[in-house]
């Protein structure tokens, strides 16, 4: 994935993401490590209602051409989201 074409497909997550409430939205994962060897984009996010989540994935999956996975901050254990909180890389945050 090349840096531009990655750029382009954050800030689509990330528009994606206000419009569905996000209070903040990370990246994580091979993307910060090496984008061009990455397989897909892994994004945490917070504040998306839970009966919308599944509305939200579908947007983002269908907005962007690369394969995403995203997580929702809110119900996961402590362990890892401390591990997103400290290693990721805020794209955005109310």
């Amino acid at each position: 994935m090349i840096k531009t074409a990655l750029d382009s497909e954050l800030t689509k997550i990330v528009d994606i993401s206000k419009d569905f409430g996000a209070d903040r939205v990370l990246l994580f994962g091979s993307c910060l490590e090496d984008a061009s060897r990455a397989r897909d984009i892994d994004i945490a996010v917070s504040g998306v209602p839970a009966r919308k989540f599944f509305e939200y994935y579908a947007e983002v999956s269908m907005a962007v051409k690369d394969e995403v996975d995203i997580v929702d901050l809110d119900d996961l254990d402590e362990h890892f989201s401390g591990r997103i909180l400290s290693k990721g890389r805020v794209l955005y945050e109310r």
